[in-house]
């Protein structure tokens, strides 16, 4: 426990110019609690833990002046960049998706997708099917699991629902891994930093 609270200390005054204003102050990471409420049970140190140590990683951090004011990008702001024959084609938003909704490129007639038939469908199935068969053995593996990785599970369900553990066998791409890969190598703390920056809204 001691250890826990040396780190989270350390942390705080690496982070933060007024280390005891960011322990008392509301933060709404934690649902408007000041993190010092959050040191009262081991449950909150960690918690608290694993938004700083994200937050010392670069993962995470309070919005600054730039970000606090920036405004939403709108359809203005998006361009459809088209090269071909040597030419460069910058088009506005609705003009380029228009142009793919016809099924044709921005500079010409020519239908951008090709045909499709069963024979060059078929081994898409079977390499989809292959995956999602790997998948179901990777579920099966959990069953009767240790405290460590029914953890992870509870808290996969704490945020995404029933279909929570499905979650832990997809590519991640914020993690650049399968969730339970990294569960399996003993890295269960890099899934539930990025699980509670989720449930807080910190990213999706």
């Amino acid at each position: 426990m001691t250890q826990i609270v040396d780190e989270i200390r350390t942390l705080i005054e690496a982070l933060y110019d007024d280390p005891e204003d960011f322990l008392r102050g509301p933060h709404g990471i934690f649902g408007s609690r000041p993190p010092g409420e959050l040191m009262a049970t081991e449950e909150g140190q960690l918690e608290l833990l694993r938004f700083l140590r994200a937050a010392a990683q670069g993962v995470y951090m309070p919005p600054n002046e730039i970000d606090r004011d920036f405004k939403p990008y709108t359809d203005a702001d998006i361009r459809f960049i088209d090269e071909h024959d040597g030419r460069v084609e910058d088009l506005p938003f609705e003009e380029g998706l228009l142009a793919q909704r016809q099924g044709k490129g921005p500079n010409d007639n020519e239908p951008i997708d090709k045909d499709y038939t069963t024979m060059n469908v078929d081994p898409l199935l079977d390499q989809a099917i292959t995956h999602l068969e790997g998948q179901i053995a990777q579920l099966r593996s959990l069953k009767g699991s240790g405290p460590e990785i029914a953890t992870v599970v509870a808290r996969t369900h704490e945020v995404f629902g029933d279909q929570g553990v499905l979650w832990l066998v997809e590519h991640n791409q914020a993690l650049q891994a399968t969730p339970l890969d990294l569960v399996s190598q003993g890295r269960s703390d890099q899934v539930l930093t990025l699980l509670d920056q989720i449930k807080y809204g910190v990213c999706v």
